[in-house]
């Protein structure tokens, strides 16, 4: 059995965290934002994937049917679910996922801090 059977998400993506040494203090502080960029890759990744699920039909067409390409629009979905969960983040709305907290961003995005950012965040300029 394998030794993550039986677990809660939350321990589940603690267990497979581990491969990239996310407990030690030192990563933590050398890459305090690791946990939003992981966050928005798997929303990245899986926002991708679609046009490599697509159903063909026996004449060779892509069917331009929900049900027929069911695969394909459940991982566009689950990257959806991913790139909200990197929105929430960086707005403040989410500060733990699966029981690991989200490191706290330097720059809030709901807002500039000083009149120098602003310049940086007027469309067309």
């Amino acid at each position: 059995e394998a030794p993550y059977a039986g677990l809660a998400d939350s321990d589940y993506f603690k267990y497979v965290m581990q491969g990239w040494n996310v407990q030690d203090p030192d990563f933590i502080r050398n890459d305090p934002n690791w946990l939003l960029r992981f966050t928005f890759m798997m929303g990245s990744h899986f926002a991708a994937m679609p046009p490599f699920h697509f159903t063909r039909n026996e004449a060779g067409q892509v069917p331009e049917d929900v049900q027929a390409q069911k695969r394909a629009v459940a991982i566009y979905c689950e990257g959806i679910k991913w790139l909200n969960r990197a929105r929430e983040m960086v707005l403040g709305e989410r500060t733990e996922l699966y029981g690991v907290q989200v490191g706290q961003l330097a720059v809030s995005a709901r807002e500039p801090s000083t009149s120098a950012d602003r310049k940086l965040w007027t469309p067309g300029s």
